[in-house]
This record gives C-alpha cells, sequence and structure tokens, in this order.
C-alpha cells in the first residue's frame, strides 16, 4: 500500500488527476477515503460562473440603463406637456383673432384708420387685443394689423395677425362710384379753394 499512496502524492504534486483504477480497491469506502486525502491542484479551485443570479456590475450596469432611461423618459413628458400648453395657447389666439377680424367686416364701413385696445370679455381672461388700422394707396381698402397678447407679469406673450379689409365690400358698383367721384371732387374743391 506504500506504493499505492506514493504513486498517489506523485501524481497529486504533478497536477495530474488520478483514475480510479489506479487506487486499486473498488470497494465505496476505499474511494470515498482516498477522495479525502488527494490534494486538489489550484485549478480545481476555480469555480465556473453560476448563471443562477446576476454579479454586483450587471446590476450597477442596469441601475445606470434604468436611471438614464428614466430620465429621457421625465425630459420628453416635460417637453411634450410644454409643446401642448403652447400649442393650445397659439389656437386660442388664431381663433379670437379671426373672431375680431370678423366683427370688423362686419362693420366695415366704419373703419378708419388709428389704433385701439381692448379685451375678449370674460370667456378669455388674460387675453387682450391691440388693433392697427393703416390706409393703403388703394381708395376704401385698409391693412389690419391685430396683436393678440396674454399671460401678463413676467413672462408676456403675443401673436400679430394681419389682413386688409375693404370698406366698400357690402357697396354695389354704382355706390362705389359716386363715392369715389364725391372724393374726388372734395380733394379738387379743398387744392382749389
Amino acid at each position: 500500500m506504500s506504493d499505492t499512496l506514493g504513486s498517489r502524492q506523485s501524481a497529486v504534486g504533478s497536477g495530474r488527476c488520478l483514475n480510479r483504477k489506479s487506487y486499486g480497491n473498488n470497494s465505496r469506502s476505499s474511494r470515498t477515503g482516498d477522495r479525502r486525502r488527494i490534494l486538489r491542484s489550484p485549478t480545481a479551485d476555480r469555480r465556473l460562473p453560476s448563471s443562477r443570479g446576476f454579479t454586483l456590475v450587471e446590476m450597477i450596469v442596469a441601475a445606470f440603463i434604468l436611471s438614464v432611461a428614466i430620465v429621457a423618459a421625465m425630459t420628453a413628458f416635460s417637453t411634450v406637456t410644454r409643446v401642448n400648453g403652447k400649442a393650445e395657447v397659439m389656437q386660442t389666439s388664431a381663433l379670437l383673432a379671426n373672431q375680431h377680424f370678423s366683427e370688423l367686416e362686419q362693420q366695415a364701413d366704419t373703419l378708419s384708420g388709428g389704433d385701439q385696445q381692448g379685451d375678449f370679455g370674460q370667456s378669455y381672461v388674460g387675453y387682450k387685443w391691440q388693433r392697427t388700422v393703416e390706409a393703403t394707396d388703394y381708395p376704401s381698402l385698409f391693412k389690419v394689423t391685430l396683436t393678440v397678447s396674454w399671460g401678463g407679469g413676467g413672462h408676456p406673450q403675443q401673436y400679430e395677425y394681419t389682413t386688409f379689409l375693404r370698406t366698400d365690400e357690402n357697396m354695389t358698383d354704382q355706390q362705389i362710384r359716386d363715392k369715389q367721384s364725391s372724393q374726388q371732387g372734395a380733394a379738387t374743391g379743398a387744392a382749389g379753394g
């Protein structure tokens, strides 16, 4: 048995694994006892990576990716909310300007040059308008610029809308000619007198 033990020690010392057949005894108790006595090589102590869980590095990387995704989602949500609010205000402003221009068209014959301002009533608190009416080179045609503003305080905002209105839109051709001739006559009389 000393020969067998010596061969086992030399095999263990050289880093080779012993085969069961070299033990010489096939009984179960001798195999178990021999395994306990054999020293393992340093490479045998290394464990294979386990597929049961995550390592610390994997958890840190996953947490970093998750935090970047959450920040990106919150930024996108904030941007969408801000853009939707701005679009709503722009739409309200355009509708109010359209309504104001429609009212001016109904009263186009009383239109004259100058600046005016006002608000849109109790339904649209905070929205105000300023209107500038300018004469053009063409008789009975006026340039109307409407500035709709809102959000007083520290950050007032405004949009400007421009249109052209004719004061003779509801008149017949004969009325237009009569008006033009009377304007020319008045201009001639003023120049001559």
